[in-house]
């Protein structure tokens, strides 16, 4: 994870088991995003002092994505379009490289120093030994709680001004 003064930059290069079924998998989503069917990487940011809220990014093997945002998300429409996303399927998993738009993260001014980050991968997700708990992994567990659970999140320093970014939409 990085960032310039424009970005935040997300890479990540995911290990898979059993090469031939995530293939399988992978084809059965058809280029659409699903989030059972080959793998995905959700990259949670969680950008204000009390964590009450957070975005949810999800980043498919096969370069779709999908996103969950707080209802008061205004630019929510902006995501979908402007968030940049690279994959590659490699002969023992997948990597995944993103480039996230800080204008499209909804910063304001309440938006701290240090922001609650997430990364959790779903892996290996096949019906004969689908396991939830096997099946999921974090950069920063969540302690045995839903894994959206931003107060739970690890701490990412961001150390930059960000003013620029602060929309007003009225």
């Amino acid at each position: 994870v990085c960032h310039d003064d424009d970005n935040l930059y997300v890479s990540l290069d995911c290990h898979v088991h059993e090469m031939d079924k995530f293939r399988v998998r992978l084809a059965e989503a058809d280029g659409k995003f699903h989030s059972a069917r080959g793998g995905v990487v959700e990259v949670f940011v969680a950008t204000g002092a009390d964590r009450a809220t957070f975005q949810q990014y999800l980043l498919h093997a096969n370069g779709t994505t999908w996103s969950t945002l707080p209802s008061d998300d205004l630019l929510k429409i902006l995501n979908a379009d402007f968030l940049r996303l690279g994959t590659q399927i490699t002969d023992t998993g997948y990597a995944v490289e993103a480039a996230f738009p800080l204008a499209m993260l909804n910063l304001r001014p309440d938006t701290t120093r240090i922001w609650g980050f997430n990364l959790n991968r779903g892996h290996d997700l096949y019906e004969e030994r689908y396991d939830r708990d096997l099946s999921n992994s974090s950069w920063n567990s969540t302690e045995g709680n839903w894994f959206a659970t931003p107060q739970y999140f690890g701490n990412m320093v961001f150390d930059a001004d960000l003013s620029r970014f602060y929309w007003e939409v009225d």
